[in-house]
């Protein structure tokens, strides 16, 4: 679970998100494609390290 709002041209995630590590990997790209799709750009707000590395790691 991600939860997020809409504000402007930006789709924002906030903070990290619940689960398991796989699911929290795939819960953040699944925003960021819908960012895409609405022709928003993804933002992420109050996201720990642990999630990011874990994104960066599985580009």
């Amino acid at each position: 679970m991600l939860p997020f709002v809409r504000i402007g041209p930006y789709l924002v995630g906030l903070g990290d998100p619940a689960g398991a590590a796989d699911d929290c990997t795939s819960a953040i790209w699944w925003l960021r494609d819908l960012a895409v799709q609405e022709g928003r750009r993804p933002v992420f707000w109050r996201v720990g390290t642990s999630c990011c590395r874990s994104i960066t790691n599985s580009g």
